[in-house]
């Protein structure tokens, strides 16, 4: 049985993402438009818009969240923290 069915009985894509920012650190996650995103990068920012969604919108764990934007990398980081 694979590896991650051993750790959780829920083992989301946010696991995934934080396992392998914690492991590889320095690797590229995501190139878009020139632009290249290391994991520890992509879990900071995705950090940073967290945070400000839940100070700025008071939004809490558990509320849905609707998310309408053009085609930016940002996109991507948001995803992760929704």
């Amino acid at each position: 049985m694979g590896e991650f069915l051993k750790k959780k009985p829920f083992y989301t894509i946010l696991d995934c993402f934080l396992e392998a920012a914690q492991k590889h650190p320095n690797k590229t996650f995501i190139v878009f438009e020139g632009k290249t995103f290391s994991y520890s990068e992509a879990d900071k920012q995705s950090n940073k818009v967290a945070r400000s969604l839940l100070e700025h919108a008071r939004l809490k764990e558990g509320d849905t969240v609707a998310l309408f934007l053009g085609e930016r990398t940002i996109l991507l980081l948001i995803w992760l923290v929704v």
